[in-house]
């Protein structure tokens, strides 16, 4: 199966959904400290210009909590804290320097001080500004993994904003969104699209059918219908998205790579593998591009990339691009995340083509006992990862037959 999972300005990392930026919003990951910078001289904060050592991220070791690069790319997250608190703006979670959100932990922890801090002044703050603080830790949250905390803190947005704002403003639209990716990661996908299909219709209505807006709710319903199993209207979904966002910022914006994704899985499903490599190649170019060769989008696309080399029958290409992939996620995301098993199942796919069964047995099963632990016994995703063991096991059988 494919991987959909992206980060997008837009709007994620991750899990196939496009989140929704109407809020100010924050997501994505922390690097470990790493022994060398990208210039090969030891890498030091940002801020303080000391270097970095062993520890949690309280301590003294260094976090890449954006797309900052060269000497701007670490930081202690004291640091970021101490200038997070100095400024005040508790609604914004972005770095000053590229723009871009903060990322993983630090974005949860900052996501954390910042509602505290809302709560704590002497002035209660209006519902709007508790929904918007609540609705940026839910974002990190769900980046991060947690699901269940993230739908947790984003039906408390969406009280409060419907309370304060009505059931028709924009900011509606984006907590529904964000909240239906949500349920989706909880396996409720029927729930995703009645909550997707509420805030189109918002974001039709108040923004008009060209709004960037409307093309981050079209890419994550395409995508509920792909996983519904209906492609062809999955692809009708993402080409209008596609077309929305490539005249609103050009062909090659950072927003137009998630799209791209979505869209050549629906080619895949439909049978068009040529036309899916081109799309994800195309997609992998623009986040590289723009993240650098080691973020998580990057990872994404070369996932996809690779299932869709191994479909193609190149298996050699395939196990390179998986293993470039499976290294940026088990470095993103640690070694026992849903992120890791769903790379190491695909990646054991292209071990089985090039006959290294022995590696193929490995990968699957260190996937399913992510898997079991993250989905439980009785998912999808572990009754696929021991769909692939038994093939595997029933290969191995045939061999050991032809060989007597």
């Amino acid at each position: 199966g494919f991987l959909a999972g992206f980060g997008c300005c837009l709007s994620r990392e991750g899990d196939g959904d496009v989140r929704e930026g109407a809020l100010p919003r924050c997501g994505g990951d922390v690097d470990d400290w790493e022994p060398a910078g990208d210039s090969g001289s030891i890498p030091t904060c940002r801020i303080c210009l000391e270097e970095g050592g062993n520890g949690d991220v309280d301590g003294q070791r260094l976090l890449s909590p954006c797309v900052c690069r060269g000497s701007a790319k670490y930081v202690h997250f004291a640091c970021m804290k101490a200038a997070f608190l100095a400024k005040g703006d508790w609604l914004t979670l972005q770095c000053p320097t590229c723009g871009h959100d903060y990322e993983g932990l630090a974005a949860v922890r900052l996501g954390e001080i910042a509602l505290e801090r809302l709560r704590a002044e002497s002035q209660p703050p209006r519902d709007s500004d508790r929904a918007a603080a609540l609705h940026n830790l839910g974002l990190a949250c769900g980046r991060m993994g947690d699901a269940r905390r993230e739908r947790q803190l984003l039906l408390e947005a969406l009280r409060l904003q419907e309370s304060e704002l009505g059931p028709e403003h924009q900011d509606v639209a984006a907590t529904l969104v964000n909240l239906g990716n949500a349920y989706s990661r909880l396996g409720d996908v029927h729930q995703q699209r009645e909550l997707l299909e509420r805030a189109l219709a918002i974001s039709e209505h108040i923004c008009g059918p060209e709004h960037p807006s409307v093309a981050t709710i079209l890419v994550n319903l395409g995508s509920v219908h792909g996983v519904l199993g209906q492609p062809l209207r999955q692809q009708a979904l993402l080409e209008r998205a596609l077309g929305i966002l490539e005249r609103r910022f050009g062909p090659e914006h950072r927003t137009v790579a998630p799209t791209l994704v979505n869209l050549s899985i629906a080619h895949g499903a439909l049978g068009r593998l040529e036309a899916q490599r081109d799309l994800l190649e195309r997609a992998l170019r623009i986040n590289e591009r723009e993240f650098g060769p080691d973020h998580r989008s990057v990872a994404t696309a070369l996932v996809n990339l690779g299932s869709s080399y191994g479909r193609l029958g190149d298996p050699v290409r395939q196990r390179l691009v998986l293993e470039r992939a499976l290294a940026i996620k088990e470095r993103e995301y640690g070694p026992d995340h849903a992120e890791v098993a769903n790379a190491l199942v695909i990646l054991s796919t292209a071990l089985g083509d090039l006959g290294d069964t022995a590696g193929q047995r490995g990968l699957l099963e260190r996937a399913l006992r992510i898997q079991e632990r993250h989905y439980g016994p009785n998912s999808r995703e572990v009754l696929s990862s021991l769909g692939g063991l038994s093939i595997m096991h029933a290969r191995l059988g045939a061999q050991w037959r032809r060989r007597e």
